[in-house]
């Protein structure tokens, strides 16, 4: 996956960091470069954590330049390191980057105003 999204993934993260209840550690799992995560951060103190995991997209016209899902699921789940998590998947192509990263960074805010606030 490309080190361009990651880096537009941190450096989004760094912005809205400082603007976050609590404390935020990013990375937060080992990031790979097949994309799964491209993306980690979690709140020790809240237990929450994000990751985004980006895939290889082909596009088709039927659906469009991306394709985005998003979800509620446990790290570690009835274990003594359980976290609640978002995690999203994506894949775009080079024109439906904006969009999609736009459309998965409003995931993240939905998902922070539940679970961070």
């Amino acid at each position: 996956m490309s080190a361009l999204h990651q880096h537009a993934w941190v450096e989004w993260w760094r912005d809205l960091q400082p603007r976050l209840p609590g404390t935020w550690v990013s990375p937060w799992l080992q990031t790979s470069d097949d994309g799964n995560p491209i993306f980690t951060a979690w709140c020790p103190e809240r237990r929450i954590g994000i990751r985004v995991i980006e895939h290889e997209f082909k596009f088709e016209p039927f659906y469009g330049e991306f394709e985005l899902d998003y979800y509620k699921d446990y790290f570690d789940k009835d274990g003594p390191n359980e976290v609640r998590e978002f995690v999203i998947t994506i894949g775009f192509t080079d024109r439906g980057a904006v969009e999609a990263l736009t459309s998965a960074r409003l995931g993240v805010m939905s998902w922070l105003e539940e679970y961070a606030w």
